[in-house]
C-alpha cells in the first residue's frame, strides 16, 4: 500500500490523464520506488551514444506462460539532452531529490525532496479570476506531472472582513463534475495556505454555505410506524463532509455515513428509543471549513 503512489510514475501519467490509457514506461523514473522491476540495465534509459540502428524487442507474458513478442527497428540519429525553455521567467529546475521552492510577490510554492519522480522546469503563470472566485487564477505547473508526496501552497489572502477569514479556502473547477471543489486551506497572517497533492489550476474563494440535509424515501414524513431506518442525503458543493452527529430525545445516537453515495442512515434502535412513542430528531452535519447545518423534526416510531 505505501508504494500505490509510485504506480503514477510507472505509467505514463499525462495519458493517463488526458485520454484514460494505461500505457507503461519500458524505463524506470529517478523517483520510481517499486519493487517490481528485475534486471534492470540502466532503468530502461538509452544513452547520448546510442545513435544507430538498433532491433527492439518487447516480450509480454502471462501467468500461464503465454507469451506474445513485439519486434521491431529503431533508426537513432543523436539523443539531445533536454535544455530550460527560455524566456520563461516564471519556471526554473525542480530537483526530484532536493527541496525546492517557487515565489513571487503573491505566490509560494513549496515541493519536499522526493515529492517528483524526476526533474522537472517548473512553470507558472496567472490568468484572471473568474467563476466568482476572489483572486486570481494561479496555474501551478501541470496537472499531467504526478506527486509522491503532498506540497504547501501559500498565497497573499484576498480582503475579506475578519469574521470571514477562516472561510478562505483554495478552490478549482472540477471538468468532470462540471463544478467547483475545495481544496481546503487555512488562513495565517494574511496568507491562505494548503498542502496539495497535485498540481494544476487554483484560486481563492469563499465557503459560508452549510452543507445540504435531504431526507429521502418516507424519512421526512412524521409517521414514522414500521420503517427501519433514517435516511438522509448530506453534500456540499465546495468542501468536504467534516462531521456529523445525531440525536434522538436529546441522547446521541449511531448515525452511518456512506460517502461515496453521499447517504446518512440511522437505523431504529429499540435499546436507544422506545418503540410506539414520539420523538424529536436533531442531526447536525458540517463540513471542513466550519459551516454547520441543522435538520430537525418529530417523528413517531
Amino acid at each position: 500500500f505505501s508504494e500505490t503512489r509510485y504506480v503514477n510514475a510507472h505509467i505514463d501519467y499525462e495519458e493517463k490523464k488526458s485520454l484514460s490509457r494505461n500505457v507503461h514506461r519500458l524505463h524506470r523514473l529517478p523517483n520510481d520506488k517499486l519493487r517490481i522491476y528485475r534486471n534492470l540495465e540502466n532503468d530502461g534509459i538509452l544513452q547520448e551514444d546510442s545513435a544507430g540502428s538498433h532491433t527492439i524487442k518487447v516480450n509480454v507474458s502471462d501467468v500461464a506462460g503465454n507469451i506474445s513478442c513485439l519486434s521491431f527497428k529503431l533508426n537513432i540519429k543523436g539523443i539531445q539532452p533536454g535544455s530550460p525553455s527560455p524566456g520563461n521567467q516564471s519556471s526554473l529546475l525542480m530537483k526530484f531529490d532536493e527541496e525546492a521552492r517557487f515565489y513571487n510577490k503573491k505566490v509560494q510554492v513549496e515541493v519536499p525532496a522526493g515529492a517528483l519522480f524526476e526533474n522537472i522546469e517548473f512553470s507558472f503563470k496567472e490568468s484572471p479570476r473568474s467563476n466568482g472566485f476572489l483572486s486570481e487564477n494561479y496555474h501551478i505547473h501541470s496537472p499531467h506531472t504526478p506527486l509522491f508526496k503532498t506540497y504547501t501552497l501559500s498565497v497573499i489572502a484576498p480582503e475579506v472582513a475578519p469574521e470571514l477569514r477562516d472561510k478562505l479556502v483554495f478552490v478549482t473547477y472540477d471538468t468532470e463534475e462540471k463544478k467547483v471543489a475545495s481544496l481546503g486551506g487555512t488562513y495565517s497572517n494574511g496568507r491562505v495556505i494548503a498542502r496539495l497533492r497535485s498540481f494544476g489550476e487554483y484560486a481563492v474563494s469563499l465557503d459560508t454555505i452549510a452543507p445540504e440535509i435531504i431526507p429521502i424515501k418516507g424519512s421526512a414524513s412524521a409517521d414514522q410506524s414500521g420503517r427501519k431506518a433514517l435516511r438522509f442525503i448530506i453534500r456540499d458543493d465546495i468542501s468536504d463532509i467534516a462531521k456529523y452527529e445525531g440525536y434522538v430525545d436529546m441522547r446521541w445516537v449511531l448515525f452511518e455515513y456512506d460517502p461515496k453515495n453521499d447517504l446518512l442512515t440511522y437505523t431504529f434502535d429499540n435499546d436507544r428509543i422506545s418503540p410506539n412513542s414520539d420523538h424529536e430528531l436533531e442531526l447536525y452535519v458540517s463540513d471542513s471549513q466550519g459551516n454547520v447545518n441543522l435538520y430537525h423534526t418529530t417523528f413517531s416510531w
